[in-house]
């Protein structure tokens, strides 16, 4: 029970109290209506919590509605149906591609390398595994073609066509879509130094431009991270890998969803209601690592997370504790950001998800028009980059 305690504790964290030399924070009477004054409670009362506790004991905690003063508007529904058993049938056959090579493999299926033998176009064939395309309760790689087929935008990755392949009594689906060779991941692992802030600016721009075209549909991507955005050879991006998208609903959602490294507090917390503000987190996050050549929060275990993110945002305040981490000045050997790009990042990486910038709030922020703005140079991505065989696709 004391254990429970100390979980729901941090739901009402005020991250920004008055400075004092306590290391003591407190609970908000907003966040939780039943309290009828403000609690002092210490953060090191994380450290009395197990990773096998946290596991079992977050998913009790008592929901909370989103703040009705949110950004986030949660009632909208959208229009996009997973009704049909086999959506967007295509006639076009499997056997006008060629497959070239295996790319990678998870668990919905496998994806292959292979040309369109009447353009000889490359494309990326993602073919949906029989038993779970029959698998009528689990609707994840409906609404993948659902979500996909209705985007059409820059930033995103387009889905080119649908082919829906009967075979007895089982059925494939493949997804037919555009190839890129290289991701975010790949390219900064073989780059020998981080960004300059004029090139995450570059970047920043199509990700959140990206991230508002589908916000403003009303969808969820909630997987964001590095090996997840599509770097093409003119320096573009493309969001990709929608097998955990959701359209936004009134909840409650999957929990856990997004990988751990870039997932919001909320959802370390335990929560299955939360908002889009969880693919804001992950941007923040992102930038971040575009800046250092580093993870920003390299948690081991979902706890261990929990508590690099207070030890950065909460214990000492995010001007603190992450303005220590990306300077003005580069005197420190840490990368510097200037004072714009900095609010920034602290608006994307704010603590509470309801004060959290969307995505369009974002991309109006004066650090976008702040000299230095030129377009990166072409050649940034040109470095010869071969995509790891290896590598297991989440689907």
């Amino acid at each position: 029970m004391a254990e429970i305690q100390k979980i729901r504790k941090l739901e009402g964290i005020n991250l920004y109290p008055q400075i004092s030399n306590e290391k003591t924070y407190y609970t908000s009477s907003l966040k939780n209506p039943s309290c009828s004054k403000r609690t002092r409670i210490s953060l090191d009362g994380l450290n009395g919590i197990t990773n096998s506790t946290y596991r079992i004991q977050k998913r009790k905690l008592t929901e909370q509605d989103p703040e009705p003063n949110s950004r986030v508007n949660l009632g909208i529904t959208s229009n996009l149906s997973i009704t049909d058993p086999f959506p967007c049938p295509h006639s076009r056959k499997i056997g006008e591609f060629e497959k070239l090579s295996k790319i990678g493999e998870g668990t919905f299926g496998m994806v292959y390398k292979a040309r369109d033998k009447s353009t000889g176009e490359l494309v990326a064939l993602k073919m949906l595994k029989p038993n779970i395309v029959n698998q009528t309760k689990n609707p994840r790689w409906r609404r993948e073609i659902d979500i996909l087929t209705s985007c059409r935008n820059p930033s995103i990755m387009e889905l080119k066509e649908v082919l829906f392949t009967p075979n007895g009594c089982d059925k494939s689906i493949y997804l037919v879509m555009e190839y890129i060779e290289k991701d975010l991941h790949g390219v900064m692992q073989k780059r020998w130094s981080p960004f300059m802030e004029t090139e995450v600016k570059f970047f920043m721009r199509q990700l959140l431009s990206g991230v508002k075209y589908l916000h403003d549909r009303n969808i969820l991507h909630r997987d964001l991270k590095p090996s997840n955005i599509l770097v093409h050879d003119n320096n573009t991006l493309k969001i990709c890998d929608f097998g955990s998208s959701r359209v936004i609903e009134s909840g409650p959602y999957t929990q856990p969803v997004v990988s751990q490294w870039y997932r919001a507090p909320e959802l370390l917390r335990g929560s299955r209601k939360y908002t889009t503000a969880i693919d804001i987190w992950s941007l923040g996050c992102i930038m971040a690592e575009l800046l250092s050549k580093e993870v920003l929060f390299r948690g081991s275990t979902e706890i261990d997370q929990l508590k690099k993110i207070h030890e950065v945002i909460a214990r000492h305040g995010a001007c603190n504790g992450l303005r220590k981490m990306f300077p003005v000045t580069g005197f420190s050997g840490r990368p510097t950001l200037s004072s714009s790009g900095f609010d920034l990042l602290r608006g994307l990486l704010s603590y509470e998800p309801g004060k959290r910038l969307t995505a369009d709030a974002a991309l109006r922020h004066p650090w976008f028009d702040e000299a230095p703005s030129s377009p990166v140079p072409v050649g940034v991505f040109s470095s010869y980059y071969v995509p790891d065989i290896n590598k297991k696709f989440v689907m």
